[in-house]
């Protein structure tokens, strides 16, 4: 297992959908044993491939009692009822935004050893997984700022270079 280095947040990679995982899925062992090793060293609760250079649908989430690893995860349900989600990410240092979630989700999703599986998650394993989902999708929590705290916020990431 190898702890991977966070990419920067200026990184096009983070701004970019990932690629579905293909089969055979080669290096995902790997790949998924890295993002574990990384998301416990970094003591969160999710962390995407995206977020370390792998652009694959794939990440890693591990709330409460909710070990996870997404495989080409897909939202197919989502409730109408949403909750207020103070949250930060790896890939945006130093951002704390309060978003609106979906209380509960299902999502369709693969194993690694084949086959799919539809999993509902509620609470803050939802909310986590909505998170790295966007990741997938090329979507950073700042995508979802006011325009005067995005624009601080850019200024920050230029003089990080």
């Amino acid at each position: 297992m190898t702890i991977r280095k966070l990419l920067p947040p200026n990184d096009t990679a983070l701004m970019t959908e990932a690629d579905t995982m293909g089969v055979p899925l080669l290096f995902m062992d790997q790949h998924i044993s890295d993002l574990y090793e990384t998301l416990y060293f970094n003591n969160a609760l999710g962390l995407a491939a995206p977020q370390v250079g792998i652009l694959q649908k794939l990440a890693v989430m591990d709330v409460d009692d909710t070990k996870l690893t997404l495989i080409n995860p897909e939202i197919i349900e989502a409730s109408e009822e949403m909750v207020e989600s103070k949250e930060g990410c790896l890939s945006c240092p130093g951002i704390e935004v309060t978003l609106s979630r979906h209380k509960e989700i299902t999502i369709k999703n693969y194993r690694k050893e084949g086959g799919e599986d539809t999993i509902t998650l509620t609470g803050q394993a939802a909310i986590t997984a909505q998170h790295e989902i966007d990741h997938l999708n090329g979507i950073l929590i700042t995508y979802r700022l006011s325009s005067l705290k995005k624009h601080r916020y850019k200024r920050q990431v230029k003089r990080w270079g």
